[in-house]
């Protein structure tokens, strides 16, 4: 049988209670020493340090950020390191590094209020209020005869940045440089305004089958109509744009022109349906030589029974007679039969027309023409019974049906 000494197991067991108690305290000593540190990084500028951040992920946000803040990303990127280091979570707290910290540290930058128009830096401020002042004052500038501020014409946009002021002293810094554009800011202003404007008249027509269609009388005078207008007008840095008519108010109607036309179709027009002159490779191209009037008609054929060898075209006297085709005069004067009469060679080398029995010459020999040019007036001179156009078409000096060249077959 085995007798325990009850005060040896007491003593034991105390002191064994004792030890893992210490070793409890000590524990839960190492685990609050331990918890208040931790992992972060240390930033250091041209070697100093300057605080901490909690990762290098951090770290180098914060160094982009720093390059965005400076105006032209003139940042020396090289003056700023960091390391992996354990800190109290406090320290890390309270020293921790900031863009603005490195921006004021690493190089000679000021803040300063940017302007940006359209995503382009055009203008500084030393302080926002500032570049309020300045803007409001180009605003104001514009803000004349009643014209009210409606927007900027183009994005402006306010930013804080860094940056030399050495490098941006050529950007727009006063109210001045403001107004005289250097800013790039269009400033669109609107003003209500009201006018008189007239009302075109329109013009009604009426036909008379009884009268030919080169009749036209105006039966009543036109007379423009009056409208008020409203509207807004949009001005860009004080040049008109655009009108917004916003209503209209007719004052007086307009009066409408009336007019009468004949419809009856004329024998002038008659007439010159029936031509069409058709070119051909073995013929000179050439164009009715004769003014076409209501009176003109065909008195005679070539040939005709009789040996004609040209055409008459009656027409009053006066009537202007045309060169069919370019050439040169080789004849004007009066021959036997023809009365006053002209002859053209044409640059073919073998086509030549004849024009008689007019009342009046207008080329001489010798002269170049072209066709449509007036070489002659009908008349009734030499063997004639009335006012015409005898004409020829002469091929290689023998006279050849000349309807064909005219376009009257």
């Amino acid at each position: 049988m085995i007798r325990i000494n009850k005060r040896k197991l007491l003593k034991l067991l105390k002191s064994r209670i004792f030890a893992v108690a210490v070793a409890a305290i000590v524990s839960i000593a190492c685990g609050l020493y331990i918890s208040s540190y931790s992992g972060a990084v240390e930033v250091f500028i041209n070697g100093e340090s300057t605080g901490y951040v909690k990762s290098e992920v951090e770290f180098n946000e914060l160094k982009s950020a720093a390059k965005d803040m400076i105006y032209n990303n003139d940042f020396d990127e090289s003056a700023l390191t960091c390391k992996g280091v354990y800190v109290k979570k406090s320290v890390l707290k309270a020293d921790k590094t900031d863009t603005a910290e490195i921006v004021a540290v690493t190089g000679d930058y000021e803040q300063v209020t940017a302007l940006f128009v359209d995503d382009k830096l055009t203008a500084f401020a030393k302080t926002e209020a500032e570049m309020d002042s300045m803007l409001s004052d180009l605003v104001k500038h514009y803000e004349v005869e009643g014209r009210k501020f409606k927007a900027y014409a183009n994005n402006v946009e306010k930013k804080t940045i860094y940056a030399n002021l050495n490098s941006i002293d050529s950007l727009a810094k006063t109210s001045e440089e403001f107004i005289e554009g250097k800013a790039g800011v269009g400033i669109l202003v609107t003003t209500y305004t009201e006018y008189e404007e007239s009302i075109a008249f329109k013009t009604e027509t009426s036909y008379d089958s009884s009268k030919y269609d080169s009749y036209s009388v105006t039966t009543q005078n036109g007379v423009k109509g009056v409208k008020k207008v409203f509207a807004n007008i949009t001005y860009l840095n004080g040049e008109k744009q655009e009108t917004e008519i916003v209503k209209t108010e007719v004052l007086k109607q307009p009066v409408n022109k009336k007019v009468t036309k004949g419809s009856k179709s004329s024998a002038a027009q008659s007439f010159k349906d029936k031509i069409n002159i058709v070119p051909s490779p073995d013929r000179l191209l050439m164009i009715f030589p004769l003014e076409i009037t209501n009176n003109i008609r065909i008195t005679s054929y070539w040939g005709d029974g009789r040996n004609h060898k040209g055409m008459d075209l009656a027409s009053p006297k006066g009537t202007k007679i045309y060169a069919a085709a370019d050439g040169k005069v080789i004849f004007s004067g009066t021959k036997s039969g023809y009365g006053k009469c002209v002859i053209i060679e044409h640059y073919d080398g073998k086509t030549k027309t004849l024009y008689a029995h007019a009342s009046a010459l207008k080329v001489n020999q010798g002269d170049k023409i072209k066709a449509g040019d007036v070489v002659a007036l009908v008349g009734s001179t030499g063997r004639s019974t009335g006012n015409h156009l005898h004409f020829e078409v002469r091929i290689s000096d023998t006279p050849v049906n000349p309807i064909k060249y005219i376009g009257l077959q």
